[in-house]
């Protein structure tokens, strides 16, 4: 059962009782008001009480269940405090030593991807593979979307908000969500952050360069895109053709440079809104 799952149970099940406290309380507003004009026993006054109590049920339960919804939803999907990455990796030309696994492919690797628990790697040659935290290839695609080079011999640590590589490291102050290295820096996407926080606080992407000092964060939507009115914190971060692309919660999709953060416009949206 997921953590989703349990939120929303035991929130509807204390929004039972809830309702059942505000049904009764009604009864008893309409018994007060209607015993002064008719008999409480008769037809009149049982089909007003139905009407009046069912009407009243229905919308406390679209309320109850909209508001469940909604704050769970933002709960789990911005502020997922139960994910953090821990995890050490040794690059070395054709191998990539994860934690206490080994993969071994038959091309040197050229870049890396971290994505939650799933390892994106490319070969010298272009094809790429995704690989879990087990060591295990579980897919492969034979076309290239980035160019990048890695040095033959790079170690990258992450445990939780820290990472190290080489002989440097950096802490965040949230957990980090996934990675990209590539060139002389590597892009880090911390873990979505409170749906609440101020809106010069939610762009949650930083350039780190190989002397483990930050060297940009990406800019804030809202300024160099007027026209974008949500509020989200970006989820996913790629490298295609020299462009740093970037989803946000809501589906949107910008690009940056990678060389200074600096924004460069807004492509199609993965949703239709």
């Amino acid at each position: 059962m997921t953590q989703f799952t349990k939120s929303f149970l035991w929130r509807f099940i204390l929004d039972i009782i809830l309702l059942g406290i505000f049904v009764r309380f009604c009864q008893n507003i309409i018994l007060t008001i209607t015993s002064r004009f008719i008999s409480t026993y008769s037809t009149p006054f049982l089909v007003i009480e139905a009407i009046v109590v069912s009407a009243i049920s229905m919308l406390f339960i679209c309320f109850i269940t909209y508001w469940n919804i909604g704050v769970i939803s933002k709960k789990d999907c911005y502020h997922n405090e139960e994910y953090s990455m821990v995890l050490r990796m040794i690059i070395s030309e054709k191998w990539i030593h994860i934690n206490s696994y080994d993969v071994c492919f038959d091309y040197n690797v050229k870049s890396v991807i971290i994505i939650k628990q799933k390892i994106i790697v490319q070969l010298e040659i272009g094809d790429l593979y995704a690989v879990d935290m087990a060591g295990n290839i579980i897919e492969k695609n034979n076309k290239p979307f980035q160019r990048s080079d890695l040095d033959k011999d790079f170690i990258v640590e992450i445990n939780q908000n820290n990472l190290y590589f080489n002989n440097s490291a950096v802490y965040f102050e949230h957990n980090i969500y996934s990675f990209v290295l590539f060139d002389d820096r590597i892009i880090v996407q911390l873990n979505e952050l409170d749906a609440s926080a101020k809106s010069d606080e939610i762009d949650n992407v930083y350039a780190v360069d190989m002397e483990g000092n930050i060297i940009w964060r990406i800019q804030n939507k809202e300024r160099v895109c007027p026209e974008y009115k949500f509020i989200s914190p970006y989820v996913m971060i790629n490298y295609i053709d020299g462009e740093l692309i970037v989803n946000d919660f809501n589906g949107f999709r910008f690009v940056f440079s990678p060389d200074d953060g600096t924004f460069v416009k807004r492509i199609q949206s993965l949703r239709p809104w």
